[in-house]
């Protein structure tokens, strides 16, 4: 009898250890955790282009995958053709084009980690970050982003071998790292009293060669901004990288943000109807001339070349003017300096100087008819000695990348030759390299 009540005991205890084994085999957990992100520079602006997740427990390496994960963005959006609503929320759904576990940087690894990295498709209405509003002629960091990070319904996720059934992540982010940390950010006062933010970068090698970046409209300001905008809200941080770093030989860079905007005439401008009321001078001539003869003194540069596009290139046009030889060379885009603010006497000084002008035909906004082709023709008929001039039909996407609703390269809008500058893609109309070109002006 006793046999027999041992036997059905170790049944029990064999059926209640199975129901365990298969209550722990199906038991789902779930995670919980923050974000941070990182935020590139690319040719149509800047973007998040990837997310890493901080999780916490540890999720399965090989289970990880794009399909496991949605996320929506919240930001705010401004609709220049309704101004009077002012700032929208706005819903986007973004795209997961990689996912996987890898440490706190978002670098790849192939064992269990509590940390997740997403790759998202990004584009020109794809992740932006920068908002522009009403009243603000520059761009600025968002009050509102935020995202919503869940589980897909073909999510397989596990972790420690446990399906993960649930996925809270807060929608702000903890921290944010750029495409631009290679340039340093710091002040700098005038004599005149104008206060500056301005990022550099130093070469690894000792260089006597500074270049000078002015950016356009949108990148100034006093206000939620750093000069970081002016890095990433194009390509401009590519004057840092490898390719422009060879073909200069090595060059200091350095890159002021106006207090406001560079055609601003009085230093408290605003913006009429959307417009900018231009003079030809600028409020911010002397103190920028001497913003760069203090960086320049400071690195101990010996040759500087001026490059700027749009608003920028209107201050590159005003500095050539006031202050002429002391500069080595000035490369301007889509220049927003009108002609018939080009007096002759500048042209007799202007046509002495290292001249590079780069527009395309369809500006819409600088118009070439107006601004640069009377000057070079004026320049031309002066006898300028060293003038380039590359002309584009359009400026459209050459990375394949990039596609319109038929198919074809995406068109960024004739006023961003910059585009194809910061990937060195300019050739003048005698086919000489924009980048060539700055470098043979400081030989």
């Amino acid at each position: 009898m006793k046999k027999y009540l041992l036997f059905g005991a170790s049944l029990c205890l064999l059926s209640t250890l199975a129901a365990c084994q298969s209550n722990s085999a199906t038991k789902n957990v779930d995670l919980s955790g923050t974000y941070t992100a990182y935020l590139q520079g690319d040719d149509w602006g800047e973007s998040i282009s990837k997310i890493t997740l901080k999780l916490d427990k540890e999720v399965d390496a090989k289970t990880i995958s794009a399909d496991d994960f949605k996320i929506t963005e919240k930001r705010e959006i401004f609709d220049w053709k309704q101004p009077e609503k002012g700032l929208i929320p706005t819903d986007f759904d973004r795209t997961v084009l990689d996912a996987y576990v890898s440490d706190e940087d978002g670098k790849k690894e192939d064992k269990n980690s509590t940390y997740v990295t997403l790759e998202m498709a990004v584009g020109p209405n794809d992740g932006r970050y920068f908002v522009a509003g009403p009243g603000s002629p520059s761009s600025q960091y968002p009050e509102l982003y935020e995202l919503g990070i869940s589980l897909s319904d073909k999510s397989d996720v596990t972790s420690d071998g446990s399906k993960v059934e649930k996925l809270t992540i807060d929608s702000k982010m903890t921290g944010l790292s750029h495409s631009a940390e290679n340039f340093k950010i710091a002040d700098f006062k005038s004599t005149d009293g104008v206060d500056y933010k301005y990022a550099s970068f130093e070469p690894e090698e000792k260089s006597d060669i500074l270049v000078v970046w002015l950016h356009g409209l949108m990148e100034g300001g006093k206000e939620n901004t750093d000069p970081y905008i002016t890095l990433l809200g194009n390509e401009a941080a590519n004057l840092g990288k490898k390719e422009f770093q060879e073909t200069m030989g090595g060059a200091h860079v350095l890159v002021p943000q106006s207090p406001s905007f560079w055609m601003d005439k009085t230093g408290s401008d605003q913006l009429v109807e959307g417009k900018i009321i231009s003079d030809g001078t600028s409020f911010y001539s002397k103190s920028l001339h001497e913003l760069i003869t203090d960086y320049k003194e400071k690195v101990g540069a010996k040759k500087v070349i001026i490059a700027g596009a749009s608003n920028g290139g209107y201050m590159g046009m005003v500095l050539a003017r006031e202050y002429g030889k002391e500069y080595d060379g000035y490369m301007l885009l889509c220049e927003a300096m009108e002609d018939r603010f080009v007096t002759d006497e500048a042209i007799q000084k202007l046509k002495d100087l290292p001249l590079y002008f780069v527009y395309s035909k369809d500006d819409p906004l600088v118009l070439p008819e107006v601004n640069e082709i009377p000057t070079v023709n004026r320049l031309k008929a002066a006898g300028a000695a060293d003038l380039q001039v590359a002309v584009f039909d359009h400026v459209q996407d050459t990375s394949g990348r990039l596609k319109d609703d038929k198919g074809q390269p995406y068109d960024f809008g004739g006023h961003s030759v910059w585009v194809p500058f910061f990937n060195n893609e300019v050739k003048s109309e005698t086919g000489v390299s924009a980048w060539e070109w700055m470098a043979e002006q400081v030989k």
